[in-house]
């Protein structure tokens, strides 16, 4: 079994843009792919002409693992220098992957599962409704989205044709800063009110969020509200 700890060549197999300023790398490796569960994330490190190591910086995993047997794919922000040049990666040219990592992963569990995401916060919900599916449950899904605008949301066309295909399976999305006119979802800030009308019963369901910490902080406070044990019933991800 190969250590977590060890740092594997990948090529680029597809870059390709989510939405305004994030995009997401499609990576297959050298060998054989590892294993990692749901949720969790790895070091991509970007390398020199000379296949020396530049930087590197962790991301979540987006695709499921049922579906990662030849590669993976990681969303990413577009954020200073390191993403930047990210960006401009090509097909063929080479990265190495060190992971996984993290404990963001879901339980086996029949309990209605509610997931808080802010922006690129979404990408280890990706993996995570990606893997449910695949493997046939079907416990209750709601994803609450949080985006400014409409061009800053990721997986909008999946994330509607999924539900569409399972019943079980909602989103609610949020824009904060501005709406078009046709816009199909919220246009505040997520709230008490949404939660009770959208989760039948909070205080047993499972919680996960992910997105920047004063997001994280206001949804904890809101479910603190409504009686849920976040020591036993929410998991968080911080990214910032």
């Amino acid at each position: 079994m190969n250590s977590i700890l060890e740092k594997r060549l990948f090529t680029i197999v597809r870059n390709e843009p989510l939405a305004v300023g994030i995009f997401q790398l499609t990576l297959s490796p050298k060998g054989e792919m590892f294993t990692f569960k749901a949720g969790q994330w790895v070091y991509l490190y970007l390398l020199k002409e000379s296949n020396s190591e530049w930087a590197h910086a962790a991301f979540s995993i987006a695709s499921a693992p049922s579906d990662s047997s030849k590669t993976i794919d990681l969303a990413i922000k577009v954020y200073k220098d390191y993403t930047k040049r990210a960006q401009i990666l090509k097909i063929g040219e080479m990265v190495r992957i060190q992971g996984p990592f993290g404990m963001f992963t879901l339980n086996i569990s029949d309990e209605p599962l509610v997931l808080y995401a802010a922006g690129i916060g979404v990408t280890p919900f990706m993996s995570m409704i990606r893997e449910e599916f695949a493997r046939g449950q079907r416990r209750e899904i709601i994803l609450f989205y949080t985006n400014k605008t409409k061009s800053d949301i990721a997986y909008e066309i999946e994330l509607r044709e999924l539900m569409r295909i399972y019943s079980q399976f909602t989103v609610v999305f949020f824009l904060t800063r501005s709406a078009p006119g046709h816009w199909n979802g919220e246009t505040k800030r997520l709230d008490a009110t949404i939660i009770r009308r959208m989760v039948a019963d909070p205080v047993s369901s499972e919680h996960f969020m992910c997105g920047p910490n004063e997001f994280m902080d206001a949804i904890t406070k809101i479910l603190i509200s409504l009686g849920v044990d976040i020591k036993i019933k929410l998991r968080k991800e911080r990214f910032s």
